[in-house]
Parts: C-alpha cells; structure tokens; sequence
C-alpha cells in the first residue's frame, strides 16, 4: 500500500481578490468628452457567439488597451 500523502501536499496560497473598481470608474465615465461614445461588439469563440451592445466608453474606463484603441487617431474609435 501507498501511504497517503501529508494533509498539507495540496495545499495552495489564498486567493486575494482586490475590491471592486466599477463604482468609481462608472462614475469616471460620467460626462468625460474625452471617452469615445457607442456600443460595440465583440465574436468570440469558435462557435463565434456575439457579445452585442458593449460601452465604447466603459471599456475604455475599465482598460487601458482599449482606451488606447479607441483613442484619437486610430480608426477603431468611430468604428
């Protein structure tokens, strides 16, 4: 027989989840002119599902790769 190995062998660390930011970054969005306006959508998937009606300007507020893209100058911002 195998002896079974020590109660700690799978063990991991804790997972921390940092507070929630949406409160406060939809308030950024919030008549901020600089945020691009209109929804987009997104295929996804090999069964290419849609996401429809995603927030230009809440993505831009919640990342920076798409406040990037969507910022002046690139092509995807009236997109």
């Amino acid at each position: 027989l195998v002896p079974p190995p020590p109660p700690d062998a799978f063990a991991f660390a804790p997972i921390v989840v940092p507070p929630s930011t949406l409160p406060a970054d939809l308030k950024k969005a919030r008549g901020d002119a600089t945020l691009p306006q209109g929804m987009v959508t997104f295929v996804v998937g090999r069964g290419r599902q849609r996401l429809e009606h995603v927030s230009k300007n809440v993505l831009c507020v919640r990342s920076d790769y798409f406040r990037t893209m969507f910022g002046a100058g690139m092509k995807e911002r009236d997109a």
